[in-house]
C-alpha cells in the first residue's frame, strides 16, 4: 500500500511538472495559431485608427503588445525596458494591454516612459494585424505600418543579431528602409490574443 501511495504521489508530481512546463516552455516554442477570419495587414499599408484611443494620435508611434499574465511578455521584460530607454525621446511609446489583463500590474512592470491603453475589443491588434504577446509594432506618421514582428528569436532576447524590433526602431528613425529579416521576425509567436468572451482558462491561472 505504502508503495503505490508512493508511486501515486510521483505521478502527480511529474505531472505537475509537465504542465507547467507546457504551459510557460512548450507551447511557445511553436507559432502562435492565427485566430480565425484573421485579415493580414502588409507592410506600408495604412491603419485605421478609429474608434480607437489611438485615433487622434498624431506623429510616429511604437506599439508593444502587451500582456503582464503572459510569460512570454514577461520573458522579454529587460530587453524592452532597454529600448524604452534608448528610444522613449524619439518616438511616442504605447503598451497596447487586453481587456482581461491587469492594466495597473502592466504599468508597474513597465514603468512612468510608457502609456498603457486598454485594447477594448483587440480594435489595435486588429488593426495592426496582431494576434499574439509579445509583439512590436512600428507606425509612421501617415498612418502606414512599417513594421510588425517579434522581438527577438529567442524569447529570452539573447541573441543580438535576431533583435528584430530593435533593428527596425534604429532604422525608422534614421530614416532608413527597413532592414530584410527572416521568417523568424513577423511570424508570430507567444500567447495568443482572444477576445474577452472566448478568454481560456489559462489567464485566470496566471
Amino acid at each position: 500500500m505504502r508503495k503505490f501511495v508512493v508511486l501515486a504521489l510521483l505521478a502527480v508530481c511529474f505531472t505537475g511538472i509537465g504542465l507547467v512546463f507546457w504551459q510557460q516552455e512548450l507551447q511557445y516554442a511553436k507559432p502562435t495559431p492565427a485566430p480565425p477570419l484573421y485579415q493580414r495587414v502588409a507592410f506600408n499599408e495604412s491603419i485605421s485608427l478609429a474608434g480607437t484611443t489611438l485615433a487622434d494620435r498624431q506623429g510616429p508611434l511604437y506599439l508593444h503588445f502587451f500582456n503582464p499574465d503572459c510569460p512570454c511578455s514577461r520573458f522579454n521584460q529587460k530587453h524592452y525596458q532597454s529600448l524604452i530607454r534608448t528610444f522613449k525621446d524619439k518616438l511616442t511609446l504605447y503598451a497596447i494591454v487586453p481587456p482581461y489583463a491587469d492594466a495597473d500590474r502592466a504599468k508597474q512592470m513597465l514603468g512612468n516612459d510608457v502609456q498603457v491603453i486598454i485594447d477594448t475589443d483587440d480594435k489595435i491588434a486588429k488593426a495592426c494585424g496582431t494576434y499574439a504577446t509579445p509583439q512590436a509594432v512600428i507606425i509612421d506618421g501617415a498612418h502606414q505600418l512599417y513594421f510588425r514582428g517579434n522581438y527577438n528569436k529567442s524569447r529570452y532576447c539573447t541573441q543580438p543579431e535576431t533583435n528584430y524590433a530593435e533593428r527596425a526602431l534604429t532604422a525608422f528613425v534614421n530614416s532608413e528602409p527597413l532592414p530584410l529579416f527572416d521568417a523568424y521576425a513577423t511570424r508570430a509567436y507567444g500567447c495568443e490574443l482572444p477576445t474577452e468572451s472566448d478568454q481560456p482558462d489559462f489567464w485566470t491561472l496566471n
